[in-house]
């Protein structure tokens, strides 16, 4: 009885909203960039994940210590770069402000590049899981790129 259960289950298409729960999900394991602060500056580095949906930020404040946030890329208003000769802080506006201080240079523009460029995919109606990860990384840094780089 239970396996002609699990056969009918297994041929019924999958309704809407679990085909939406797959997408979602493929899109969350699609890490397309991580960047950690720099160490002598931040004794506990902080971590910054970009994902097609989500900027996960895991700050450690000391050992087995720490605070997690995530801000949709959908919910993302700005995402700002400023730099000096070999660092950068990126500051995210969704509503309210996130600063990470202390990430390398190269590494703070180009997250602020790709979270561009997912603002803009996501503004205009593009769904990033057709693209590949690679392709998905180079259209977005494309997008988000500056005119004159800093």
């Amino acid at each position: 009885m239970i396996d002609e259960t699990r056969t009918i289950f297994q041929n019924t298409p999958p309704s809407p909203e679990t085909e939406k729960l797959e997408r979602l999900v493929s899109k969350s394991a699609r890490v397309l960039m991580k960047i950690k602060t720099t160490f002598p500056f931040n004794f506990f580095p902080t971590t910054v994940s970009i994902d097609e949906n989500k900027i996960s930020i895991v700050t450690h404040s000391f050992f087995s210590s720490g605070r997690a946030r995530t801000i949709s890329v959908k919910d993302m208003k700005d995402v700002m770069v400023d730099t000096d000769l070999f660092y950068g802080a990126l500051t995210l506006k969704n509503g309210g402000e996130v600063e990470i201080s202390f990430l390398k240079k190269s590494e703070a523009l180009m997250a602020r590049q790709l979270i561009l460029g997912l603002i803009f995919c996501y503004q205009d109606g593009v769904d990033p899981i057709l693209l590949t990860k690679e392709e998905l990384i180079a259209k977005a840094e494309k997008i988000g790129e500056l005119p004159d780089q800093l």
